[in-house]
């Protein structure tokens, strides 16, 4: 009897993960992933992407090959926004971008969408010029720790930096506005106020790490308004960009397997547990109060098994409407 609840609670689970996930991949099959985050050097260069920034739903990426057996692949066409981007290129691309990974401020994307940058001051603006710029309630930004010489640094130079500030997700002052639905004690969703939540959580969710391992790490996961799609034809349909990153690599990972319901990534000798009851509590939130835009916020823990296998743990940990 217990097996059989079992084999149906984890059935309606699995149903509610995957319309979500069929949600996620509508916006994406179409569209552009743009990738733009921290720059490599090689032999001199600075146009090269770190491979951990590269997007993970793109067509050889790991979480569109391991997939849910339901979903159909992504695939998605990849972009690479390089260091001091031609900004009349990415103008011409912005309102087919339907996919943007890495949500910190060194990706040009992210600028403008988290933080309404003007185009032509995207590779000019300066941290100090955008910090109280936030159109979102939660942003990806350096921690409090931060020295304050640095905020007089161009961000797009950041990519460049050799000595980089750590990355957190940080509750920006426009979260004011917004309520969020949280995880409630009977198992399902109650919605708070902002007030009540920062009794709950500080205004900073840094990531943790140990040993050159990052053991914790928060992600963001969620669907916007294309701005851009409209920009230039206010009658245009209206197009979605999903947004899945991290703090740092494990939360960027595991964003994007949540998104493609990945339960285990043999390359890698990763287990992603909680995907699915994830997933379909954050379909649950998204369909019962009907919601078009939102950020998911994701706690991420990364735990080293015997034999080399390492398991995540990714839970939503609470859902902002836009």
């Amino acid at each position: 009897m217990k097996m059989n609840q079992w084999k149906q609670k984890r059935w309606k689970q699995e149903q509610s993960a995957l319309w979500i996930a069929r949600k996620f991949n509508r916006i994406l099959e179409h569209g552009t992933g743009i990738i733009g985050g921290t720059i490599g050097r090689k032999d001199e260069t600075l146009n090269t992407i770190r491979p951990s920034d590269k997007c993970l739903v793109s067509a050889e990426g790991l979480c569109n090959k391991h997939h849910h057996r339901h979903l159909p692949d992504v695939g998605i066409a990849e972009c690479e926004i390089a260091y001091r981007s031609d900004l009349e290129f990415l103008k011409k691309i912005l309102s087919e971008v339907s996919y943007v990974s890495g949500l910190s401020v060194a990706n040009i994307v992210t600028r403008l969408l988290m933080h309404g940058m003007l185009l032509e001051d995207l590779n000019s603006a300066s941290f100090a010029e955008v910090k109280n710029t936030s159109l979102l309630p939660i942003v990806v930004w350096p921690e409090r720790e931060t020295p304050q010489e640095m905020y007089s640094i161009p961000i797009e130079d950041f990519r460049v930096m050799q000595e980089r500030p750590k990355w957190c997700l940080w509750r920006s002052p426009v979260a004011e506005k917004y309520g969020c639905f949280v995880p409630s004690k009977d198992g399902f969703y109650e919605k708070i106020s902002v007030d009540k939540m920062k009794k709950r959580a500080s205004e900073f969710m840094s990531p943790y790490a140990h040993g050159g391992e990052w053991h914790l790490d928060f992600a963001l996961l969620g669907i916007m308004d294309n701005p851009y799609a409209i920009m230039d034809n206010p009658d245009a349909e209206i197009k979605k960009i999903v947004m899945a990153g991290g703090n740092h690599w494990p939360g960027t990972f595991a964003a994007n397997a949540m998104m493609c319901l990945v339960e285990e990534v043999p390359e890698k000798k990763t287990v992603f547990e909680k995907t699915i009851s994830s997933m379909a509590w954050l379909g649950e939130v998204v369909k019962r109060e009907n919601l078009d835009n939102f950020q998911a916020i994701i706690r991420v823990t990364d735990n080293f098994q015997s034999g080399g296998y390492r398991v995540i743990d990714a839970e939503v940990t609470a859902v902002f409407p836009l």
